[in-house]
């Protein structure tokens, strides 16, 4: 990862470099799976279906999430 460029509660999203080309990766903190509301897994569940339907609709936008357990 190049830099990091955005957080929030439950990840953090760097710049980084993929086959030569600037990408974004959101990997989730450790914490993300510690207590979640069926509000918050329901954003979850919204978010990943957005970005896998940019992923499928565009050549532009990859989905990548990284899940790094301690």
């Amino acid at each position: 990862f190049l830099e990091e460029i955005g957080s929030g509660a439950f990840s953090v999203v760097f710049k980084a470099r993929c086959r030569g080309t600037t990408v974004a990766v959101k990997q989730a903190k450790s914490s993300f799976f510690l207590g979640l509301t069926q509000d918050q897994i329901r954003g979850f569940q919204h978010e990943v279906n957005i970005l896998s339907k940019l992923a499928r609709t565009t050549r532009k936008v990859g989905f990548f999430f990284s899940f790094f357990l301690s």
